[in-house]
């Protein structure tokens, strides 16, 4: 299996934090982890990780993998995220979670995580869009439109957008079959609403 695949960021995530102290205060000595479902055979595969796979707005491949781990005194929850640019042995972030009286108690082993500052977000999202072809459709008297606009601050400018109400835009809405304002369509599929930029950068990173 290759370094980005579920099964090996599992078995190097496992093998990091089997023997971490906080790991060990939480759930005690001889600790095993699984996927899934202990009982690899109710799944009718091995060992099956919980993972979810996404390109960045940068172009690099991200891998996310959820797994469990129990020891002599209870169990937790792993999660944890590498990329295709990191170097073997190291994460993004490793979080361990156990859930006591309902109320998930967290912390993380390992926090590389950066923050991207709006700005930043707003320029590499319109470039991503402009990059898949994105059109934003509006009207000019919808505040929705007007909204979504200036989400995207000085980069809007990057962005394809046509107002329907305008002459030069009536054919192009009419090929799009609008129900209403705004609507997006990304590499030709639809998404009408408004969307937080988080939102639509989760979505252009999963395409």
């Amino acid at each position: 299996p290759t370094k980005m695949s579920p099964n090996s960021v599992f078995n190097t995530v496992f093998e990091r934090i089997k023997d971490h102290p906080e790991v060990v205060s939480r759930v005690g000595e001889n600790i095993k982890g699984y996927g899934r479902d202990r009982n690899t055979h109710k799944e009718g595969r091995r060992n099956f990780i919980d993972h979810d796979k996404f390109t960045d707005l940068d172009g690099v491949k991200h891998i996310r993998v959820k797994f469990h781990v129990e020891g002599s005194r209870g169990r937790a929850n792993v999660y944890a995220e590498v990329s295709q640019d990191m170097e073997p042995g190291e994460f993004a972030y490793i979080i361990i979670e156990q859930i006591i009286r309902g109320q998930s108690n967290a912390v993380a082993l390992i926090d590389n995580r950066r923050e991207m500052s709006k700005e930043e977000l707003q320029q590499k999202l319109s470039q991503k869009l402009a990059s898949l072809n994105a059109v934003l459709y509006g009207h000019s008297n919808c505040q929705w439109t007007q909204r979504q606009i200036i989400e995207f601050g000085d980069f809007a400018k990057n962005l394809k957008v046509l107002m329907c109400d305008k002459p030069d835009a009536k054919e192009e809405c009419e090929k799009a079959g609008l129900q209403g304002y705004p609507m997006w369509t990304i590499n030709g599929e639809p998404l009408p609403g408004y969307q937080p930029l988080e939102q639509l950068q989760n979505i252009v990173t999963h395409m």
